[in-house]
């Protein structure tokens, strides 16, 4: 407080009194409206009545007035106390009692200047200024009536006394009112700007910490306001748009060459990534590629929404993953398979054709042909499931066929199967269902998730299989009181190869291809499949499958 005073000065100067122009702003607000209307007063009576001007009295008031201004201006504020200022109210007080004293006869609205010293002091000091001021009225007055000699006798001496009394007092405490209403207001703007710096400084340390959080992972990440201008883009999204020829400006990312799984295909500029995420359409599962030549990678995008808590939507945030090496790996893997099982399915399909051809010739080793040809048809049809896993689904054919009749028969060669396992297995089907299906990837559908439920469904248990239709679908639905599947696995179970632990703890036998073939073969009809299981509880799987080959919609 000492090194430097926070003052307010008249007319509601703030700031801190430290330099020789703060000073001058503060003592020209507070001081000057008395010396300008001092000197209004000289230039009046040195046109009317000179001789009141060179007066000892009047050059003395005049003199303290000059002085006190001018040392308040040099008075090194920022080192002295607020109490201060008390002696520059004191010194105006004294000067308006000279002048009183001198001019009160034929120039009685002198003793309004005393309105600047109350106001200063009252402005300064608040409300408790207001008995000084009073006091000093009182002080001024008496000085005046001493000096003539002549005393407030008459009533109405005594009650224009009183006025000017209460008014001092009033007029004091109104200014001081005002002055502190005044103050806590700014103290109040004081604490709530500290509080906006604050959170403006919080502010820019979470956008920083958040732009650095987002310029290093690796994905690229693109947030976009209501109207898709960019608002936030980190390298990675800009690298990613600079391979594909395009670009991210204020006025959003600009896709350039970006095409479908087969690389060579446009994607239409209204399927986009930004364009679907823009519209809230779904990302998940969809792989882009961006770019041409050996510059070319693949993306696996999603998009969310920004909304306020009433729903209004703020913007939409796109992430990018370059799954380019993921994306390979898989061809690769699926090549690998391929290749592998044409080069497997030739030897054994000779093997078991001359098995064929021996059969019956040798009868003293006709059980071990038995067991050559059970384990050669085995192999051949694991290779039959890993050309399906590994290969494409374009040769499904779809035409109209009876699922109903299809599903019964395919049944019925299950019942041995069943029968074994010590497994119920029951159908539920309509009379007839008409619908356009491939009728040997259906039979397939129905065997693979008939003998999944087998394998973990244990003696004693039931498999029940049933076949219904709506207006636009037929829907397979096989349940079973089996093991049940973990939530944690479910999620991938339809992925090829995966087995869960409990089927591998229990040594159930599988590829783990099984789930996956009947996903690849519903989706290329353009169907549907769920799956819903609780451990200990069983497992549900429904399929649904377009009646019409047009009707893509599940």
């Amino acid at each position: 407080m000492h090194n430097e005073r926070s003052a307010t000065g008249f007319f509601g100067l703030s700031g801190s009194v430290s330099t020789m122009g703060d000073r001058l702003r503060y003592i020209a607000q507070a001081q000057f409206p008395f010396l300008a209307v001092l000197g209004v007063v000289i230039m009046c009576l040195a046109i009317a009545d000179r001789s009141r001007v060179v007066s000892p009295s009047f050059i003395f008031a005049t003199v303290v007035s000059v002085v006190i201004s001018v040392g308040a201006l040099f008075l090194p504020w920022e080192r002295l106390r607020r109490g201060w200022v008390w002696f520059i109210a004191a010194g105006d007080f004294v000067v308006v009692a000279l002048l009183s004293e001198t001019l009160s006869e034929v120039f009685p609205a002198i003793i309004v200047l005393i309105v600047f010293p109350v106001m200063w002091m009252a402005y300064e000091f608040g409300v408790r200024s207001a008995p000084i001021s009073v006091l000093a009225g009182v002080v001024v007055t008496v000085f005046s009536y001493t000096m003539d000699d002549r005393w407030p006798l008459s009533p109405l001496e005594i009650a224009n006394l009183t006025v000017r009394l209460a008014f001092l007092l009033l007029f004091a405490v109104s200014v001081g009112v005002m002055s502190d209403l005044l103050r806590a207001s700014r103290r109040m703007v004081r604490d709530i700007s500290a509080e906006l710096r604050s959170s403006l400084a919080a502010a820019e340390d979470r956008e920083l910490t958040l732009r650095t959080v987002i310029d290093t992972v690796d994905a690229a990440i693109v947030v976009m306001d209501a109207t898709g201008g960019t608002t936030i883009a980190n390298e990675s999204a800009r690298a990613q748009y600079k391979k594909s020829n395009g670009r991210i400006d204020s006025n959003g990312p600009r896709e350039g060459l970006i095409f479908h799984r087969d690389r060579v295909t446009p994607v239409a500029e209204t399927e986009g990534i930004i364009a679907r995420a823009l519209r809230d359409a779904p990302l998940a599962g969809r792989v882009y590629w961006l770019g041409e030549g050996d510059e070319q990678i693949a993306v696996s995008s999603a998009a969310r929404k920004v909304r306020r808590a009433d729903g209004e939507i703020l913007g939409t945030v796109v992430v990018g993953h370059d799954v380019t090496a993921l994306v390979e790996a898989v061809t690769v893997r699926d090549e690998f398979l391929s290749t592998v099982s044409h080069e497997l399915k030739t030897p054994l399909t000779n093997i078991i054709g001359y098995l064929d051809m021996i059969d019956g010739t040798a009868p003293q080793i006709a059980t071990e042909l038995a067991v050559i040809q059970k384990n050669a048809d085995r192999l051949l049809a694991l290779v039959a499931e890993l050309l399906t896993a590994g290969g494409t689904t374009s040769w499904v054919h779809r035409l109209p066929a009876d699922v109903a009749d299809i599903t019964s028969r395919k049944l019925d060669l299950l019942r041995d199967d069943a029968a074994r396992a010590h497994v119920m297995l029951t159908a539920v089907a309509a009379p007839s269902i008409i619908a356009e299906v491939d009728p040997e990837a259906l039979r397939t559908i129905i065997g693979q998730l008939v003998s999944n439920a087998l394998k973990f469904t244990p003696a004693g248990g039931k498999v029940t299989v049933a076949v219904t239709r709506d207006d636009h679908f037929v829907w397979l639905r096989v349940a079973d009181t089996g093991i049940g599947i973990s939530h944690d696995h479910q999620r991938q179970v339809f992925d090829r190869f995966f087995r869960a632990p409990v089927a591998r703890q229990g040594a159930v036998p599988g590829t783990g291809l099984g789930l996956s073939i009947v996903k690849a073969l519903v989706d290329a009809h353009h169907g549907s499949i769920s799956l819903t299981s609780e451990l200990g509880d069983g497992t549900t799987v429904v399929v649904g499958l377009p009646l019409d080959a047009a009707d893509r919609t599940a």
